[in-house]
C-alpha cells in the first residue's frame, strides 16, 4: 500500500505489467522514484507536489490528474493526461474524438474538456501556489498540535492525516466541531482476517480539510479538534 514502500510492486514492473500508482490526499508515494516500466501516475490530489527535485507528475509513463471543484487544482469540470511520448500523446488525442474508425467503441468520445471549464481550470491555475502556501502553513500548525501523530510522508498538503485512538469516535466529534473529518478510504477491500493491519490503520486515521481561505477562527477551531483526538 501507500502506507509502506512495496517491493512487489517493483517485481511486478520488472514483469512488464503496467499499474496505476496513486498519490493520495496530497501524499506522495515514494515508491514514485523507485519503479518503472509502462505505469500510469494519478496526481488527481497532488498536482503541485515534488517528490525531492522532481514534480509529481513527472515519474510515470503518462500522467492523469483533475480540475474537479474538489481537488487541488479543481474549480471546473475534467481532467487532464501528460507525458512526453508523442506516440503516447497521439493516441490518447485520438480517443477525444467519437468518429475515429480505429477506436473501439468502448473508448469513442467526446472526451474533451469543454472550453468553459478549461477556462476557469486556467483561472484556478493561476491561484494554486498562493492556495498551496496557505495548506502548507495550516498543515505545519496542525503537525505541531499533533505532537507527532501526524502521517509522516512527503506531501503536497491538501488533506490531513492523524492517527486516533478510535476513528469513527473522531470523526463523530469533528461533526460536532463542524468540521468535515473522513476516512480515508471508505473500507479495506481484502477480508480482515488476511490484512489484520489494513484494518487497524483504517479503524485509526482521519482525515482532516485543509481549506486554503481558513481565517484565523478556523484555523484554531482545527487546531483544537487535533488536540482533542490525539490526547
Amino acid at each position: 500500500t501507500w502506507l509502506d514502500v512495496d517491493d512487489r510492486l517493483c517485481a511486478q514492473t520488472k514483469a512488464g505489467q503496467p499499474f496505476v500508482l496513486v498519490h493520495p490526499f496530497g501524499y506522495l508515494d515514494p515508491q514514485a522514484e523507485r519503479v518503472s516500466g509502462v505505469w500510469i501516475e494519478d496526481v488527481a490530489t497532488a498536482a503541485g507536489g515534488r517528490l525531492g527535485n522532481r514534480p509529481c507528475g513527472s515519474f510515470g509513463t503518462l500522467a492523469v490528474g483533475s480540475l474537479y471543484a474538489t481537488k487541488p487544482w479543481g474549480g471546473a469540470m475534467g481532467g487532464f493526461v501528460a507525458g512526453d511520448d508523442p506516440e503516447l500523446e497521439a493516441r490518447v488525442r485520438a480517443m477525444t474524438t467519437t468518429d475515429r474508425d480505429a477506436l473501439p467503441d468502448h473508448y469513442a468520445g467526446p472526451h474533451r474538456i469543454s472550453a468553459v471549464h478549461a477556462a476557469l481550470a486556467w483561472a484556478r491555475l493561476e491561484r494554486a501556489p498562493e492556495e498551496q502556501r496557505r495548506r502548507e502553513a495550516l498543515a505545519r500548525r496542525l503537525d505541531t498540535a499533533a505532537g507527532g501523530r501526524a502521517l509522516a510522508l512527503p506531501r503536497l498538503p491538501y488533506r490531513w492525516l492523524v492517527r486516533a485512538e478510535d476513528a469513527e469516535a473522531a470523526i463523530c466529534l469533528a461533526r460536532k466541531r463542524k468540521i468535515d473529518a473522513r476516512r480515508p478510504i471508505r473500507r479495506p477491500l481484502a477480508d480482515e482476517r488476511n490484512t489484520p493491519n489494513a484494518w487497524k490503520q483504517w479503524r485509526q486515521w482521519v482525515s482532516v480539510p485543509l481549506p486554503a481561505y481558513a481565517d484565523e477562527e478556523g484555523a484554531r477551531r482545527l487546531e483544537a479538534y487535533v488536540r482533542e483526538v490525539v490526547r
